[in-house]
């Protein structure tokens, strides 16, 4: 399988070009061409009247700075918690989802059948998780989790899509890789595939149909886009519950991780709030998904026709414009 993943180029809307292209493929144990340590968490908050970072509210001004005429539109009810905690009156926050282009992100079995044959997967149960491999992502957590499922899961194989040219996305794997155990990183490096490469629409729609499993731990998320958009295609999803997935998920399509609230600390005297996921509970969950494969089915047609009937872009727009236009 792997050597399959390695040569791919081409099919299924080129999905994955594998390890022969600059920047991507697989990462194995001692990558010499990976030597770059990645921070433990991005600090790049956002400089306007509110600062939100890692879903946690930290700001210069007060709510009074902020003209009584403008009003916040936000993607969850999760976000506006935190700018009603800054003081911004709850009446001027108006919450609008994300959503989905149903003519790209639908079930497709044969496009399914196409892409994983692509990648040299066929057999194989896939995890996928998308995203800047940031320490709100959780990947950590991923990693960790996976490094136990490897070891009983002969099948499994974890797919992380990374986002190189706007984050130091591959560094960050490979830092985390690199603080597993000898074992463990040996276990997950051999049944880990990453790209960092940019995607087009289709060719994202085409690997998030290829998984079996979307898997989402993260510790905090303004909505969280990936999860939608792998519910779309069809496929049963693992996300971190309390956060604002919560809003968009249902139990007849989506696992949720048990979490606590914790508290960030930072040297700029600002603090973030956000959600550790259970690792225990994590592990258990994608044991489950693995074994219990024939309610996966029953699952991703029933988040599939969710998210075709409530999230669509129209659907979205249409509140987006009631919210403007009142």
């Amino acid at each position: 399988m792997a050597q399959n993943a390695r040569r791919f180029h081409g099919g299924a809307g080129s999905l994955a070009r594998g390890a022969a292209c600059s920047g991507t493929g697989f990462l194995p144990a001692g990558d010499a061409h990976v030597t770059a340590r990645a921070p433990r968490f991005q600090r790049a908050p956002l400089r306007q009247e509110v600062r939100v970072r890692h879903g946690g509210v930290s700001g210069s001004r007060s709510a009074t700075d902020v003209p009584d005429t403008v009003s916040m539109v936000t993607p969850s009810r999760w976000s506006a918690l935190a700018y009603e905690r800054f003081g911004l009156p709850c009446e001027r926050i108006h919450v609008v989802p994300h959503g989905i282009d149903p003519a790209v992100l639908r079930p497709d079995a044969a496009a399914r059948h196409a892409a994983r044959e692509a990648l040299g997967l066929r057999d194989a149960f896939i995890y996928l998780s998308v995203g800047a491999m940031t320490w709100n992502k959780g990947v950590d957590v991923l990693l960790a989790a996976f490094a136990q499922i490897a070891e009983t899961e002969p099948e499994a194989r974890l797919f992380l899509k990374g986002a190189d040219a706007l984050y130091p996305s591959r560094e960050m794997v490979r830092s985390v890789l690199d603080d597993l155990s000898a074992r463990a990183r040996e276990t997950v490096a051999a049944r880990l595939i990453y790209n960092g490469e940019t995607y087009s629409a289709r060719m994202m729609a085409d690997l998030l149909r290829a998984a079996d499993c979307y898997v989402s731990p993260y510790r905090a998320e303004g909505f969280n886009l990936p999860v939608l958009e792998a519910v779309a295609c069809g496929v049963p999803a693992i996300c971190t519950g309390g956060g604002p997935t919560d809003e968009f998920t249902q139990e007849s399509f989506a696992r949720r991780i048990r979490s606590r609230p914790a508290r960030m600390p930072s040297e700029a005297s600002e603090a973030g709030d956000y959600l550790e996921p259970d690792l225990d509970h994590l592990v258990e969950l994608m044991r489950q998904a693995l074994r219990e494969r024939e309610g996966a089915t029953r699952m991703g047609a029933a988040g599939a026709a969710y998210v075709a009937q409530n999230l669509t872009w129209g659907r979205v727009t249409d509140r987006l414009l009631e919210a403007l236009f009142p």
